[in-house]
């Protein structure tokens, strides 16, 4: 994949970040009830972060989250995406609560999570290549920047701009994001993922 160009934006779910680092480069869930209309690009000053905005018509964007559990990805995306139509491996364990009416909590196994993850690249597929949605977000962990490879791939394959957005943390503060992150996932494992998260 191309190499990614840096720009800032605002995270209001970061902890204390002063920002988070939006890649871009050009290209590869909640569903788009309309689509965008774009215009061109804009940037928008909030707070001396320059938030950069991608208006464009008949482009098509796929958006990916990095971030440690609780560091606020998903209320990024419900905050900036909220017409998106949003991959990610947390949905497998929520669709089996709800068929089998128990909760995320009870359904999650970590010899499931790669079933998860197969579930959401399904979904993704689904999305980018079947119903060729104009706004795909993928809203996982993503502590390995090759776990991002294939999305960007296969979107950007299928006529897709991709942006990669970091949400920031803070190394120390793995207790914080433990208590934040709705799916309880446990201390040690939020503490290995800061420790090996690639920047």
């Amino acid at each position: 994949m191309e190499q990614f160009e840096t720009t800032m934006v605002e995270s209001s779910a970061a902890l204390g970040s002063p920002s988070c680092r939006e890649l871009t480069t050009p290209s590869p869930y909640r569903r788009h009830v309309t689509p965008i209309l774009l215009v061109g690009p804009l940037d928008v000053y909030r707070d001396d972060i320059t938030v950069n905005q991608i208006t464009m018509s008949n482009t098509k964007q796929l958006k990916i989250i990095r971030g440690i559990p609780g560091s606020g990805k998903t209320t990024y995306v419900n905050e900036n995406y909220p017409e998106a139509f949003v991959c990610s491996a947390d949905d497998y364990f929520e669709e089996v609560a709800d068929l089998n009416d128990t909760s995320y909590a009870e359904e999650f196994k970590p010899w499931l999570v790669g079933k998860a993850h197969q579930h959401c690249w399904g979904s993704f597929i689904q999305a980018v290549v079947v119903m060729d949605e104009p706004l795909v977000v993928v809203d996982n962990t993503n502590t390995n920047k090759w776990e991002c490879d294939n999305y960007g791939f296969l979107a950007e394959l299928m006529g897709y701009e991709v942006e990669v957005v970091e949400i920031p943390f803070e190394a120390d503060k793995a207790e914080v994001y433990h208590e934040r992150n709705t799916h309880g996932v446990p201390l040690e494992v939020i503490q290995r993922m800061i420790e090996h998260y690639e920047s």
